[in-house]
């Protein structure tokens, strides 16, 4: 009983610890809206930072789980947990409508500017796949709540979370490699705090419905041997996809790789060019000043025939 009592502490401890380590990325990002720093709220010079939606829904999303942990024991804290699922779920969902439809409104950052923030990278908007994986954290805290009437609830919950944590450790690790995925001109990818940030939530998510699978004898029967084979089914699908994606991305930056070494090397004898054109324009033009030359050639001739006269080629 005693051992029983440390594991379902330690879960606890791991599932409110993740929630308030997403509240303190979150802040952190305010604060550097607030005051101007993109180090921040990016973690790293030249990269987009965390969105001030973003961390606002991470502040959100944080606490919830924070509080639904603590006092679960409360009799109003399963009407909490619905509402303030329901309320992160329909703003991720609007964020998603936004981010994918091109629409950019500035209230989304409250009017404030980040200067020397990532080049060329739209910033201070939500990135489409921030926005999926907060649909996805909304969705698995909703179905986790509601768990007591709906056995499978923790089940689903727990894949959902999972899917959290796979597309968050993904999006990490391109970072760490320092090849960040989705670095385009006209796309925001998330930010490497936003990455981490979903890992913890991810993880508490991923606790609190492992918890209530295991203890759960009926949930428990939904793992049987044909649920077993579903989630290897699942995960064979996420790695391939992930190594998919992961060549993908490769060669695609591969061929983005080669196309601007190439235009680098276009422009550099394009300039070469130009200056040896220049070169040889400036020479004909010297060699201009002198051809028929009628005061130049007299002289020269003078000089020609009187080789040691020093007046003549003082003039000359």
């Amino acid at each position: 009983m005693k051992n029983d009592h440390r594991v379902i502490k330690t879960e606890t401890v791991i599932i409110q610890a993740g929630g308030l380590l997403s509240v303190s990325l979150g802040l952190l990002a305010i604060m550097g809206w607030i005051l101007n720093q993109p180090l921040l709220a990016s973690f790293e010079s030249g990269k987009v930072p965390m969105a001030l939606s973003t961390a606002a829904l991470f502040v959100f999303n944080g606490f919830t789980i924070f509080f639904f942990n603590r006092f679960s024991a409360k009799p109003y804290i399963h009407k909490f947990g619905i509402s303030a699922g329901s309320i992160s779920t329909a703003a991720a969902l609007l964020f998603l409508y936004l981010s994918a439809s091109g629409i950019r409104p500035d209230i989304e950052h409250l009017g404030m500017e980040m200067n020397n923030a990532a080049a060329e990278i739209i910033v201070g908007h939500m990135s489409p796949v921030t926005a999926f994986c907060f649909v996805l954290v909304g969705l698995s805290f909703l179905t986790l709540v509601s768990s007591v009437q709906w056995e499978k609830g923790t089940v689903v919950g727990f894949l959902l979370a999972l899917g959290v944590i796979v597309l968050s450790f993904v999006f990490f690790m391109s970072y760490l490699f320092g090849t960040p995925l989705l670095y385009e001109k006209n796309f925001i990818p998330p930010a490497l705090p936003t990455t981490l940030a979903f890992l913890f939530l991810g993880a508490a998510l991923t606790f609190d419905a492992g918890t209530n699978v295991w203890a759960n004898e009926r949930v428990s029967e939904v793992l049987s041997i044909r649920g077993s084979y579903i989630l290897v089914l699942i995960l064979v699908i996420l790695v391939t996809s992930i190594i998919t994606a992961g060549y993908s991305y490769y060669k695609n930056y591969e061929n983005q790789y080669r196309l601007k070494i190439g235009h680098e090397l276009t422009a550099i004898a394009e300039l070469k060019v130009h200056e040896i054109m220049q070169w040889r324009k400036e020479r004909l033009g010297d060699a201009g000043i002198f051809y028929k030359n009628i005061n130049f050639s007299s002289r020269a001739r003078q000089y020609f025939e009187k080789p040691h006269s020093v007046e003549l080629q003082t003039k000359l």
